[in-house]
Parts: structure tokens; C-alpha cells; sequence
């Protein structure tokens, strides 16, 4: 029994060392995983809020018009929402 449990161990580990081989071999390193997250792909960005409809959005994608910021376009031209 000892002796068929030692030659599946060794067929394991063979059969896992075969395919880790395969499937390209060793794991990022830490740095690589760090570099892929989301958090890391963008940094902080200012946020913006339009004038006409409140809603806000990074201030590099606002238009920006008379001094304010705008989500779109459209609501540049429509301008500030009154009270």
C-alpha cells in the first residue's frame, strides 16, 4: 500500500511540474501584479461637477465654458441650471 501511495505522489508531482511548464511557468512577481491592478492604472484625477445637471465627472473629460464646467457639450450650450 506504502509503496502505490509513494508512485502516485511521484506521478503528482511529475504531472504538476509538467503542466506549470506548459502553461508558462512561473507566477508574476509581485511588482507585475502590482503594475496590472486597477488601483494602478490610473492615478487620482480632480473631479468636476456640471453646471446644468449636477453630475460629476473627471475634470480632464468636463468641457469647460465661461469659467464653469460642463458634462457635455449640450449642456455647455444650455448653460447653468437656475435655482
Amino acid at each position: 500500500m506504502t509503496k502505490l501511495l509513494v508512485v502516485l505522489l511521484v506521478v503528482a508531482v511529475a504531472l504538476w511540474a509538467l503542466l506549470s511548464r506548459t502553461r508558462g511557468g512561473r507566477r508574476p512577481t509581485r511588482e507585475q501584479r502590482r503594475k496590472k491592478s486597477p488601483e494602478a492604472a490610473g492615478a487620482a484625477q480632480d473631479m468636476a461637477r456640471c453646471a446644468h445637471c449636477g453630475v460629476h465627472l473627471p475634470a480632464s473629460e468636463a468641457v469647460h465654458a465661461g469659467g464653469l464646467s460642463y458634462c457635455g457639450a449640450e449642456h455647455a450650450a444650455a448653460g447653468p441650471r437656475g435655482p
